[in-house]
């Protein structure tokens, strides 16, 4: 039969068999049974990884539906672009033969196996990417004695992972008036992939401002519109290595005493949404100054002296009351 040959039985009938003009012998009967190649299957397990993460593949060759063994079992599979073997490979097979699983290696050869009739068998290793996208991977075709088994295609999708944000007040305890910086964290350290194009917005609470000088920096480019009194903070165009973290930096202010949680919008990046970040920020009131003098403060015996209290309030944006204190005078003094 042709290697393309449909799998199933063929029963074949001739016809009479004719000698000199008589039936000479009734027709002769016989079958063929054409034995269906494996099937060949393949499947990436988690089919969705993060960046320079792992999945294992795995080639099923399913013979169950023949009684014949199909052996000299080969394929190529040629990996897509930006994803590679892993290191350690952990390659395995039931299906015996020899397969070429080198860590870093963009393609793997099997040969040589089998799998017996009624069954099927598997070839596996492992494979990664640093290359964030969807990866579709079809192998070479599947021969073997039992012909060709065809193609097998499964789609390994890669997501880049989003940088950790966090914010922090230094110092998070300040009096009405003087200045904390805040910090922006945005840590790309359990990355491998680069992330870029960050864009973020801090809307501030009510009572809470830049401060003046607003002190700005930052060590991951972009540029944000820090304005002195202004009330909202937005970050655009930065960007950070794989494997490292960068910072931008604000003085912020308040002459309202009270405590001020602050959480951002999200920030977003070429590695996604990495969502907000919060701290929270005390301001007390400003501290009285409290001091007295005597004056003149060297007398002699009998004369006078004027003793004076002073409450300093200025440095505070809110109203001193009820104010209170006593003081006893040493003996000998009235």
């Amino acid at each position: 039969a042709p290697a393309t040959a449909t799998a199933g039985t063929f029963p074949n009938t001739t016809s009479d068999l004719v000698a000199n003009g008589l039936v000479r012998a009734a027709p002769a009967t016989a079958s063929l049974t054409i034995e269906p190649a494996p099937t060949f299957a393949k499947s990436f397990s988690p089919a969705t990884i993060n960046a320079g993460g792992v999945s294992t593949l795995t080639f099923t060759i399913d013979n169950t539906a023949s009684a014949l063994a199909a052996n000299g079992v080969s394929f190529t599979d040629n990996l897509p672009a930006g994803v590679v073997i892993a290191d350690p490979p952990n390659a395995s097979s039931d299906c015996g033969g020899m397969g070429d699983a080198t860590p870093g290696a963009g393609s793997f050869t099997y040969v040589g196996g089998s799998v017996s009739a009624g069954t099927s068998c598997t070839v596996q290793f492992d494979v990664t990417s640093s290359v964030p996208g969807i990866h579709v991977n079809t192998t070479g075709h599947l021969t073997s004695s039992s012909g060709n088994s065809g193609t097998a295609t499964d789609t390994l999708t890669v997501q880049a992972v989003p940088p950790v944000f966090s914010k922090e007040f230094s110092p998070d305890t300040i009096f009405a008036g003087e200045s904390s910086t805040l910090t922006f964290t945005i840590d790309n350290s359990a990355s491998l992939v680069a992330a870029a194009d960050f864009s973020f917005t801090d809307n501030f609470p009510a009572g809470l401002v830049i401060a003046d000088p607003p002190n700005a920096s930052s060590d991951c480019g972009g540029m944000g519109d820090a304005v002195a009194g202004a009330s909202s903070f937005t970050y655009s165009g930065g960007s950070v290595p794989a494997g490292a973290t960068c910072t931008v930096q604000i003085d912020v202010t308040s002459v309202t005493a009270d405590t001020y949680v602050n959480t951002t919008g999200d920030l977003t990046s070429s590695s996604g949404n990495s969502g907000p970040a919060t701290d929270t920020l005390v301001v007390e009131p400003a501290p009285i100054v409290f001091t007295k003098a005597f004056s003149p403060a060297t007398i002699v015996a009998g004369q006078r002296s004027t003793l004076t209290f002073t409450i300093d309030n200025s440095a505070s944006q809110v109203e001193a009351t009820g104010i209170t204190f006593s003081d006893t005078l040493p003996a000998g003094l009235v």
